[in-house]
């Protein structure tokens, strides 16, 4: 299906024409794409480059009923991003808006969707200084734009309390799911060494005038250096952090997958954003997992899981004894056994698409305001 790009938005009349003709070899001629020259387009693009800041930059993306599917970039992507989005979610993104969001419009109604390509989405201003005129724009230009709807895989918790989203935002997959394969088999839980793990670098999110050491990830790694048989240490100081912030003894080398499956208990803790893929292997290692409480970030698969059958959560300062109660063999194996049926059921590639064609297909309904959290930490 042609796509709309910014290269191709600013082609002549008789380029547009030309590309017309040249269609000769379809049997039936493809539906007309989607203005992107309206005055409601140009609102949301005006809109989009006024409130965006750094993280801004992703594609926006617009459906007619009677038309196509019309696709624009704004702003540069992110280089470790550009190829793989391309590859695994955007032309998924495409697909699903065409094949679900498309029937379900009026005659004349066009839905606009705008895919953030950064680990942050821009509601994470309301949510950190909701008096700010930056979340005070973006808070305006999402009010008079009920059409325009943001898809993310890291989207803000704005509302903890009630485990709300930003407005309009739709949580889907990420795009390393789309290529994820198998983990392998791993021995049983109650198999493997008693411990607990964890490896990540020194990220986090900063209250105001915090230091590094109130972000979460501090405070749980701290947590655990007297905890007997805990392997919990930061891989690399990143972001500016330094031996006065994080001391050596709280350092460890680096650990690959097969090695974090060799322990029962398995750590997750969120850094600038939840923690990506983490959560997702950890599970699938069939490992008894806890995750650190975060009134930070959600993923689109959180309301499917529950605490104490798949994964306990736990407050930083009750992440150890936790991992202390985890570690116990029959607890173990029930929670890894969990954990691993889990994942074979709602993490692989299959279900990360289905689960985004559903999504895009409801979009409305998902878009409402709903709990975004795992289940039982209400």
């Amino acid at each position: 299906m042609p796509l709309v790009t910014q290269k191709a938005a600013l082609l002549t009349a008789a380029a547009l024409s030309a590309l017309t003709l040249d269609q000769t070899a379809f049997r039936a001629p493809p539906p007309a794409l989607p203005s992107l020259k309206g005055y409601q387009d140009y609102r949301i693009l005006s809109g989009l480059r006024e409130v965006n800041g750094a993280v801004a930059h992703g594609l926006l993306f617009k459906a007619t009923a009677a038309g196509g599917v019309a696709r624009l970039d704004i702003g540069p992507l992110a280089p470790r991003l550009e190829e793989r989005v391309r590859e695994r979610i955007v032309l998924e993104v495409e697909a699903a808006i065409e094949e679900r969001v498309r029937p379900a419009l009026a005659p004349g109604e066009a839905a606009y969707f705008f895919m953030q390509l950064h680990d942050r989405d821009l509601w994470m201003y309301v949510r950190d200084d909701p008096g700010s005129a930056a979340a005070r724009a973006l808070t305006a230009f999402a009010k008079a734009h009920p059409n325009l709807y943001w898809l993310h895989w890291n989207p803000t918790l704005i509302d903890s309390a009630q485990g709300h989203v930003g407005t309009n935002v739709i949580p889907i997959p990420d795009f390393e799911v789309m290529g994820w394969g198998a983990m392998g088999e791993l021995p049983g839980c109650a198999s493997r060494k008693p411990g607990v793990v964890w490896r990540g670098t020194t990220t986090g999110r900063y209250r105001p005038g915090g230091r590094y050491a109130d972000t979460d990830r501090y405070r749980a790694v701290a947590a655990f250096q007297d905890v007997a048989g805990a392997d919990v240490k930061f891989s690399k100081r990143a972001q500016g952090v330094t031996e006065a912030d994080v001391p050596d003894a709280m350092l460890g080398r680096g650990y690959n997958r097969t090695e974090f499956g060799q322990y029962r208990v398995q750590l997750d803790v969120d850094g600038n954003s939840n923690a990506w893929s983490g959560l997702r292997w950890k599970l699938s290692h069939g490992a008894a997992v806890v995750k650190v409480r975060s009134d930070g970030y959600v993923q689109w698969y959180y309301p499917l899981l529950v605490h104490g059958t798949h994964l306990l959560v736990a407050d930083v300062a009750g992440a150890a004894a936790a991992a202390v109660a985890a570690a116990d063999p029959a607890t173990c194996d029930a929670l890894g056994a969990a954990a691993h049926a889990f994942a074979d059921a709602h993490l692989r590639p299959q279900h990360a698409r289905a689960a985004l064609f559903d999504a895009l297909e409801n979009f409305r309904s998902y878009a409402a305001p709903r709990d975004w959290r795992i289940q039982g930490t209400q």
